[in-house]
């Protein structure tokens, strides 16, 4: 700490993931910190006045925020409801107004109710992974990219998202700079180009294949291997399905313990060294996948490690090439935050991670 208003971070080289760092950074008062769950003090516009566990939380503007003339609402009240039907019941009567987390299944019920429903961030990615260090998808791109064709990914949004997701490639969303509108367009739904791929993978007649999930894990990871499932019987690939508890499914996906397994990856609206770096499914080293390319390491490395715009497009052309071929872990789409609330709410923004400016907010 330089002085009391200005703290040094020191690295060891270049790092251009460093707002995700600071994004994850939340100031308090250092007198306060071991009350800071019941007594926080930080820099935002609004300070906590009512506190019941369990209950709800009241905040009233904070009269010294340094953003003037913010916040625009006189009191915010968060009520904490568990059961996530009341708190459906509760936005539908217009008891609440807002409510931070839709579940995908209510988010077309709500706008036919009226109510806005917007994605509030993307998160998450929803993948098929394959274990590359032993079995049939090992030093197997082909079986692999059989899966990249036979994913009807439109299909999937449209039954298990709402239609609220967004369908991808490569595990870039298009505000990441990353993205590649020309190798997004080659993950085409074919079945027929499928079965050639199983064919040319040694697999003519097919094969019978044993895929993992955990409804009890994550929402809409079952419904993808069931649609999966559906498409690859067509072309001869016989799917069993596992769907384990979520202390199994955890085993399994952490040690290799699958030949392929439905599985999800964060940090989709980071950097994109972020994601290479510290994602269990994607990263370049020690992935669960069991994934071992040195090239790629050393792209991902050098992607890392520089802040230069140029260089660093050029590298991420390269891994983009990388994983597209690989596809040791198969993008599918995106999990979306959804929030929903009463139009008569206005100015909504978000963070990255899906959390509301309240700052901003008015009411019509």
């Amino acid at each position: 700490m330089i002085d009391p208003l200005t703290v040094a971070l020191e690295f060891k080289g270049p790092n251009p993931g460093l707002y995700d760092l600071l994004d994850q950074l939340w100031i308090i008062d250092d007198d306060l910190y071991d009350k800071s769950a019941t007594q926080p003090i930080g820099t935002g516009p609004f300070v906590l006045t009512d506190y019941r566990p369990g209950d709800k939380m009241v905040l009233k503007p904070f009269a010294n925020y340094w953003n003037k003339g913010k916040p625009r609402l006189s009191e915010a009240e968060i009520r904490i409801i568990k059961d996530p039907q009341a708190l459906l019941l509760n936005l539908e009567s217009k008891t609440i107004d807002a409510i931070g987390q839709v579940n995908v299944p209510d988010a077309q019920r709500l706008e036919r109710a009226g109510f806005a429903v917007e994605t509030a961030s993307e998160g998450i990615l929803y993948n098929i992974m394959f274990n590359t260090k032993s079995g049939r998808f090992a030093g197997n791109t082909k079986l692999r990219q059989v899966f990249v064709h036979a994913t009807d990914r439109q299909r999937f949004n449209r039954i298990a998202l709402a239609g609220k997701a967004r369908l991808l490639c490569l595990p870039w969303i298009p505000s990441n700079f990353a993205y590649d509108k020309a190798l997004e367009a080659t993950c085409d739904f074919d079945l027929a180009k499928a079965k050639t791929l199983l064919a040319e993978a040694g697999y003519p007649n097919g094969m019978n294949l044993t895929v993992y999930t955990s409804t009890q894990w994550y929402y809409g990871m079952t419904k993808l291997a069931e649609i999966v499932q559906s498409d690859l019987k067509q072309i001869g690939i016989n799917i069993k399905l596992e769907d384990v508890e979520t202390a199994e499914y955890t085993k399994r996906h952490n040690n290799l313990e699958y030949e392929a397994i439905m599985s999800l990856t964060g940090r989709v609206n980071r950097d994109p060294a972020t994601m290479l770096n510290a994602t269990s499914t994607m990263r370049a080293k020690d992935n669960a996948a069991g994934y071992d390319n040195p090239r790629f390491v050393t792209l991902v490395a050098d992607a890392s490690s520089t802040v230069d715009t140029t260089k660093r497009r050029q590298l991420f052309d390269e891994i983009n090439k990388v994983i597209r071929t690989d596809m040791y872990t198969m993008p599918v789409a995106t999990s979306p935050f959804l929030f929903g609330y009463n139009k008569k709410l206005q100015n909504i923004r978000f963070s990255v991670d899906g959390f509301v400016y309240l700052e901003d907010v008015t009411v019509k």
